[in-house]
């Protein structure tokens, strides 16, 4: 699980959702407390995941949320649209990838570190706004 605060404190938690095997498909979640309930949404479905996920609340109060697709070999960025549509894109692929962390720059952007299983080392990614549609 990942834990960010919003801009009124109130918690934001992404988390993956499986009832079986670790290796079994699962759901990424996010869920935000509002004052008075939590909420709770599926970001996506992956058939393979990582057992970590990354997750920043920009100053708009959006969620980013960075994990790895192990079926596919895939990091991955997700990120919500103010009328509540996520969105998932591939931000690096062909390694066998784990354990992304997150952060944004000054500019908003997001910053995905994590590691290169097949290579033995930790990679840095920067995210291209071009990328995203």
């Amino acid at each position: 699980a990942s834990l960010a605060l919003d801009s009124r404190g109130f918690p934001r938690i992404s988390y993956y959702n499986q009832t079986t095997t670790d290796y079994s498909p699962a759901s990424l979640q996010y869920i935000a407390w509002n004052g008075t309930a939590w909420n709770n949404e599926t970001v996506t479905e992956i058939k393979k995941r990582d057992f970590v996920t990354s997750m920043v609340v920009d100053a708009k109060d959006i969620p980013h949320v960075s994990y790895c697709d192990r079926a596919n070999n895939a990091v991955m960025y997700a990120t919500r649209s103010p009328q509540g549509t996520w969105y998932s894109q591939i931000v690096q692929k062909g390694a066998a990838s784990r354990m992304p962390a997150m952060a944004l720059d000054a500019a908003g952007r997001p910053g995905i570190t994590y590691y290169d299983q097949t290579n033995h080392s930790v990679m840095f990614a920067q995210w291209d706004e071009k990328k995203m549609s």
